[in-house]
């Protein structure tokens, strides 16, 4: 019985979220579940001119704080059907920390990547618990045009 238990308190959390879906129209922010916790990560506009900054904004829903460093992130660029990274220089940002309580949201500017011309990216920031590990979150895509 303890067995049985121990496997459904593991198995179903990723059956959930392997069954999230995208449903068009709305955006595609990345949830993750560690301890109970959901936080996400989502662009606050769909484009955006190069050299210029966009908004993120972080929604934590748990019960524990998170922090990131919005100018210490990655940048994806999709390729085809992929996401590859994409090289740049560190980014000098204004606003670099966001700390997000629980039940709560905040927005933060981020400059876009350096050197990027048209095409579709998106960020990846690295969440710190206050007791635990990092765990990556990923925007939804937006364009450089």
């Amino acid at each position: 019985m303890r067995r049985s238990l121990a496997v459904t308190h593991l198995v179903m959390p990723l059956l959930t979220a392997a069954c999230l879906e995208h449903t068009p129209g709305e955006p595609a922010v990345s949830p993750f579940t560690e301890n109970g916790a959901l936080v996400t990560a989502s662009v606050e506009a769909a484009s955006a001119a190069p050299g210029g900054e966009i908004s993120v904004r972080f929604v934590n829903s748990s019960a524990v704080t998170y922090s990131t460093n919005v100018c210490n992130r990655r940048v994806e660029q999709r390729q085809g059907d992929s996401w590859v990274a994409f090289a740049e220089a560190l980014p000098v940002c204004a606003s670099t920390f966001a700390l997000v309580s629980p039940e709560s949201a905040v927005s933060r500017n981020t400059p876009l990547p350096t050197g990027a011309t048209a095409g579709e990216f998106r960020f990846v920031f690295s969440m710190q618990p206050g007791i635990g590990s990092a765990t990556d979150v990923r925007t939804q895509a937006f364009r450089v045009e």
